[in-house]
């Protein structure tokens, strides 16, 4: 015996049509709690692999303007840096916009929030050390800007290949190694930057001129920590997924 059977015995024919509107009412209100509570994995993952582009677009910019002399083509490229910036500044504000709105994430709450904070706090630093040429007046880069550059581009390819993997939990072991490299670059990194500091204080006779190319291997230096905190933050979460 079919449910509309049952129906008719236990309801009068008048309101059979009230009864199926009420089951179906029911149902479609179910739906959407159900929809609530499921983890949003497009989208939290979707919006990550976006900041990792972005990411990695800074990177390569930042390569390009260690090469570039001053001028409109320095003045271009470190606008399009900076709208990079505002760019991922977007996606991490929809990030924590999602995270507000699901009430089950696909990935522990804090995980998200630090891992987005993280990445976003790489790109700001890729724009600091853009915006230095312009703020200090540097005409000549010091020869550390370019290797140090280059560092950080690696590790910005680095990151947006361990946000597209990390969509899925068998790639746990890939996702270890590259924070693995990503470690290695930064301390290749503080090598370069230790080297850069030493040169200045030893080779640099105008006091102005020391605190301008210093400033600016700072910024660049504080970005490979940056990178190299995002890959703390993805060994943390490949730990929960053993």
């Amino acid at each position: 015996m079919g449910w509309e059977e049952i129906v008719c015995m236990e309801y009068p024919a008048e309101n059979i049509f009230d009864l199926k509107e009420y089951i179906q009412h029911n149902v479609m209100a179910l739906d959407g709690i159900l929809k609530f509570l499921l983890p949003k994995d497009r989208v939290f993952f979707k919006l990550f692999i976006q900041a990792g582009e972005l990411l990695e677009k800074g990177g390569q910019r930042l390569v390009e303007l260690a090469q570039t002399v001053p001028g409109p083509d320095r003045d271009r490229i470190i606008q399009e840096i900076d709208d990079l910036e505002h760019e991922g500044d977007d996606v991490t504000h929809h990030i924590f916009v999602q995270l507000n709105t699901n009430f089950i994430t696909p990935l522990d709450r804090e995980d998200i929030q630090e891992l987005a904070k993280s990445v976003d706090d790489v790109l700001d630093h890729i724009n600091l050390s853009a915006y230095c040429l312009n703020m200090y007046n540097l005409t000549d880069l010091p020869p550390e800007y370019l290797p140090l550059a280059r560092n950080i581009a690696s590790s910005t390819s680095l990151i947006r290949e361990a946000l597209v993997l990390l969509k899925d939990r068998k790639n746990v072991k890939a996702i270890q190694e590259i924070c693995v490299r990503i470690n290695s670059l930064e301390n290749e990194a503080d090598g370069l930057f230790v080297g850069g500091m030493s040169r200045l204080f030893r080779e640099e006779k105008d006091p102005i001129h020391l605190v301008r190319q210093k400033e600016t291997l700072i910024a660049l230096e504080l970005a490979t920590d940056m990178a190299e905190n995002v890959a703390n933050v993805l060994e943390t979460i490949t730990i929960k997924f053993a």
